[in-house]
């Protein structure tokens, strides 16, 4: 949808890059260029389903809630990581 409606018709990376990331000084991809050194590239690393209920403090009550529906957009985006 970005790229229709961007007049420089910029993938969602691009945009993210030249809107948001680069004008607050983070260096932050979607979709990591290969001039990226792996070094550079933080790891993921998902907690064990019974562990999640140990952290409910460190998250919004709304997110910690929307992760144990496995039909939601954040369990299925962030729940699939393999341990």
């Amino acid at each position: 949808m970005i790229r229709r409606v961007d007049p420089l018709h910029r993938t969602i990376g691009e945009f993210f890059r030249d809107e948001a990331a680069e004008p607050m000084g983070l260096e932050f991809y979607i979709g990591v260029p290969p001039e990226v050194p792996e070094a550079g590239i933080s790891q993921i690393e998902a907690f064990h389903p019974l562990q999640k209920l140990l952290h409910l403090n460190t998250m919004p009550p709304g997110m910690a809630l929307s992760l144990m529906n496995p039909r939601s957009l954040s369990s299925r985006s962030l729940n699939h990581m393999k341990l």
